[in-house]
């Protein structure tokens, strides 16, 4: 499951779009498949397809994300 929400932010009066994802999670039962990376893979063309200058999110797991850039 992710979800990706559309936001648009000011950086010094500049508007931004940006994505924040919120959550992402993968079942116990499907980790170490590759439906994590998958997820990715779709969160990072959602972010293209809106033109996102950023994309960000909180996690407990960032070795998952450092591991796929």
């Amino acid at each position: 499951h992710a979800h990706v929400a559309q936001r648009v932010m000011r950086f010094q009066g500049e508007s931004l779009p940006v994505s924040a994802v919120h959550p992402l999670a993968v079942l116990p039962e499907f980790r170490g498949r590759g439906f994590g990376k998958r997820l990715l893979d779709k969160i990072d063309e959602s972010l293209t397809a809106e033109s996102s200058a950023l994309g960000v999110l909180t996690t407990r797991s960032p070795h998952f994300f450092r591991s796929h850039g």
